[in-house]
């Protein structure tokens, strides 16, 4: 996986990690330390499973949907595009959340990547992860973003994400702390919680600026908002038509047929939102204690 991934990178960026490889030691032993097992299992350089863990930043694309059922479960989807979808979907496993001996929730992972990028926490809530695309996106603002890890106190997205798995039981505290963490890049994070009536309205897109909240989208049931969806721009400001697509079939599935089933379905596996990248749809919910993951047909 590491070289066929290495070839799609600029070698300015792989020159990046060669020089400053110990600094993750330093700014983040967890991803060293689990990057330096990867190495010496693999016979590979450790900048090379550094750069790799960091690439999802770059070059993912994602769609992400919160819904509200018409019983007020609250539910989750979300397709995980990538390059290289024929050698990264034999590598998809899930893997269970361990909390002082207890399982506490589970994700769906590929081997290779520390942290979540799609998750849920059993009876508190869901998330997924995005990244965020500039229309004129450059090497120096990825430049940055490589760079950021290396300041202390800031994480990548990924293990945000698994510390709030790990260390919030509510969708308050969870979005809470991830609107707060300091992070690498820019990116969407998406949170479902459990109660979706009432005034509670537990979902919401949260845009991410590295070092705080851009913007957010939350539910609002009882004034018509029953879903919130996002792929990888800021739509209000630029067109976005796999998120138009998203909402064009949201609206023509209706509330009342929504449930986890046709949120992939009808929604995820559509013409317009599916990709040729994509490698999973996930679909999940909180409250159900759910996670279905499906792993989506490769071109022959």
């Amino acid at each position: 996986m590491e070289n066929d991934m290495m070839h799609s990178i600029a070698p300015s960026y792989r020159q990046l990690f060669i020089d400053n490889v110990d600094k993750f030691a330093i700014s983040n032993p967890e991803a060293y330390q689990a990057m330096s097992a990867l190495a010496n299992i693999t016979n590979l350089p450790l900048w090379q499973t550094l750069l790799v863990n960091a690439v999802v930043d770059i070059t993912s694309f994602c769609t992400s949907v919160v819904g509200v059922m018409t019983d007020g479960t609250v539910i989750h989807g979300r397709n995980l595009d990538f390059d290289f979808p024929t050698v990264l979907q034999p590598l998809v496993y899930r893997a269970y959340i361990s909390r002082k001996g207890v399982i506490v929730g589970e994700g769906a992972c590929i081997a290779g990547y520390i942290g979540f990028y799609t998750a849920i926490r059993y009876g508190a809530f869901s998330v997924s992860y995005n990244v965020r695309m500039y229309p004129h996106t450059n090497t120096s603002e990825i430049t940055a973003n490589i760079l950021r890890e290396w300041e202390p106190g800031v994480v990548p997205a990924a293990q945000a994400i698994e510390r709030a798995l790990l260390d919030n039981n509510t969708f308050h505290d969870a979005s809470v702390y991830l609107q707060e963490q300091p992070l690498n890049t820019p990116c969407y994070l998406i949170l479902a919680g459990v109660a979706g009536v009432k005034g509670a309205n537990e979902g919401v897109v949260i845009t991410r600026d590295p070092y705080g909240v851009n913007t957010t989208h939350s539910l609002d049931v009882e004034n018509g908002v029953w879903y919130v969806a996002h792929g990888n721009l800021d739509w209000w400001l630029t067109n976005d038509t796999r998120y138009q697509s998203t909402v064009t079939y949201l609206q023509a599935l209706g509330r009342d047929q929504l449930n986890m089933e046709t949120l992939v379905t009808d929604v995820l596996n559509k013409t317009g939102v599916v990709q040729l990248m994509t490698i999973f749809t996930a679909s999940m919910s909180a409250s159900k204690q759910a996670l279905e993951v499906y792993l989506t047909p490769l071109p022959q």
